[in-house]
């Protein structure tokens, strides 16, 4: 409607210009033609992009609710593996060992990545594995095992699977409190020619791994926070 009404001044303006010679004429109708569709397209994308994140919102607020009902997040008295004390544990192999958990992480990394970008999806075993593997079923990528340490047997891979030189990788992980884990993971694609795009974590404790990550200058995306599981 809009257009039509810019279109329908600009017509009137140009009967009422008799002075301005055909050739300016033709050329500024079809400028405001072009403005008028530039507009209507802008205003598309806008609608486009306002449904996008609708829809990202949605997949975040699922996740959720699904991380809260495996009680995946419990609250109370736990002593962690550096021993250190907490109110509350992040039970993450009660996430990685559920289809419909794992399937809505892969629906939602899969919407924040260009999948045409991204030559391989690699985690560090073992919590990071059943991610990677969904997330390479649902985009087609293929996926890399990072081990903890290189094998000293056989072939003794430090990565399983095929990373050539350049390839640009995304990075998954379960869990971070420090990122140390992951970092580590990202610093063993780089020593094997490989190119971090980004890493994506199911939750962030906010203990550090933002940081790290932000001075480090590596591209770090939670997709839940605990402060949002609370």
């Amino acid at each position: 409607m809009a257009a039509n009404h810019w279109l329908s001044c600009f017509d009137r303006l140009v009967k009422m210009a008799s002075l301005i010679n055909k050739e300016t004429v033709c050329n500024l109708h079809e400028l405001i033609r072009e403005f008028c569709k530039s507009h209507y397209l802008g205003l598309k994308n806008k609608i486009q992009l306002e449904q996008g994140n609708h829809m990202n919102n949605s997949s975040k607020e699922n996740l959720i609710q699904l991380l809260k009902e495996n009680n995946v997040i419990k609250f109370g008295e736990f002593t962690l593996s550096s021993g250190r004390q907490s109110d509350y544990y992040v039970d993450m192999k009660r996430a990685v060992t559920s289809p419909i958990i794992l399937s809505q992480v892969a629906e939602i990394i899969a919407e924040r990545i260009d999948e045409k970008s991204i030559d391989r999806i690699a985690g560090p075993a073992l919590g990071a594995i059943p991610l990677v593997t969904a997330v390479s079923l649902a985009t087609g990528i293929p996926m890399l095992m990072i081990r903890k340490a290189k094998k000293d047997y056989g072939t003794s891979n430090f990565i399983e699977g095929d990373l050539v030189e350049g390839d640009q990788v995304v990075v998954l992980e379960d869990v971070t409190t420090t990122g140390n884990s992951l970092l580590d993971a990202v610093k063993v694609i780089d020593e094997n020619g490989g190119k971090v795009q980004k890493t994506f974590v199911i939750v962030d404790r906010d203990e550090g791994a933002k940081v790290i990550f932000k001075e480090k200058r590596i591209a770090f995306e939670p997709l839940v926070s605990i402060d949002e599981l609370r």
